[in-house]
């Protein structure tokens, strides 16, 4: 049939239905158009680009040791790809699980805070800067399984004072006496060959705790008390380190000044030479210098963790040419059981 003979569609024939659709897109709105090929821009680019944020998490409770139902748990944007919310808040269900998704402007990733139990102001707590990544479609990507209160994560170093070694394999009991619930609030736990062991006692809610520790090292039929250790909580998964010091200390800082200025003595060489009490390691008196101030920590380490008494000896002191050494006798140095550094005295320079 040439071109010039058809007449077009009869009526009720299908090309009559599609001239009748293509007649009612001509007069369709743009909106409208973008509504039947899947995006919406009268919306925003939100609804085009397919790309969504889509995370799956669980609140868990641990010191009850079941889910945290009914926990809000607020989302906030801090940079990254634009959401169509930079704020979302969701609710924990039953089995403590809670979902966000949120429509993306692009592919991308995005930095955000969470908040845990944001309108509780006693207990809520920030998980920052967590890095998170668009999906497309159905997908649910897993954030993991976060307490329900700020958690108590403490890494502990034992060491002895007095020689500056780990205490190892160390029987160590933890008893709570003060401050925020925590289950267990007393147990036994053992050092490894670092001086190491963990707390990380589950608290009922956010605060401060105080315990006790009684060290209970291999060698001695003594034991140790390391008293009102306060552990607070926090947000964060990195652990705290708390390094703690058991066993008498021999830590002594002398001070060298010129006579006729009062002014430090700095680069002044001092020797320590022992001659009676509890032994020090020979390796340690090794002699050192002053420094800026004028400053020195007497040499030696005690030889013995369980050490204690009174060292005696003298002190060698040798200033910079022309100044003639001299030496300082009869100098008594205790033991002490407490982690600060005492002063050991002030000792002149004169003339040469």
């Amino acid at each position: 049939m040439s071109a010039q003979g058809y007449a077009g569609p009869v009526a009720g024939s299908s090309g009559h239905r599609y001239g009748g659709l293509l007649r009612v897109l001509a007069v369709l709105p743009l909106c409208a158009l973008a509504f039947l090929g899947g995006c919406d821009p009268c919306f925003g680019v939100f609804s085009c680009g397919g790309a969504v944020l889509s995370y799956e998490g669980q609140i868990y409770d641990d010191y009850a040791n079941r889910p945290a139902a009914g926990v809000e748990v607020m989302m906030v944007r801090r940079s990254g790809v634009e959401l169509e919310k930079d704020t979302v808040r969701v609710i924990t269900g039953e089995d403590g699980r809670f979902r966000i998704r949120v429509p993306a402007a692009a592919a991308g990733d995005v930095v955000a805070d969470f908040v845990i139990d944001p309108s509780n102001s006693n207990d809520a707590y920030q998980i920052r800067d967590r890095r998170l990544t668009t999906t497309r479609g159905e997908n649910v990507l897993h954030l993991g399984r976060w307490p329900r209160v700020p958690v108590l994560t403490y890494l502990v170093e034992l060491y002895y004072r007095g020689t500056l070694t780990p205490v190892a394999d160390a029987r160590v009991e933890f008893r709570r006496t003060r401050g925020i619930e925590v289950n267990p609030d007393t147990f036994v736990t053992r050092s490894n060959p670092e001086g190491l062991f963990w707390l990380t006692p589950s608290p009922f809610r956010a605060g401060t705790l105080y315990a006790d520790l009684i060290v209970d090292p291999r060698g001695t039929d003594r034991n140790f008390h390391i008293t009102e250790l306060a552990l607070e909580t926090f947000a964060g998964e990195a652990p705290r380190v708390i390094r703690k010091g058991i066993g008498d200390n021999w830590s002594y800082v002398g001070e060298i000044r010129w006579a006729d200025s009062g002014e430090p003595a700095p680069e002044v060489e001092v020797e320590f030479v022992q001659t009676g009490g509890p032994r020090l390691r020979e390796n340690s008196l090794v002699p050192t210098v002053t420094n800026g101030d004028g400053l020195f920590r007497v040499p030696g380490l005690l030889q013995s963790p369980f050490a204690q008494g009174v060292v005696r000896g003298n002190l060698v002191i040798r200033p910079p040419a022309p100044h003639a050494p001299f030496t300082v006798t009869g100098v008594a140095f205790p033991t002490y059981p407490a982690d600060e550094q005492r002063p050991a005295g002030v000792w002149e320079i004169g003339g040469p």
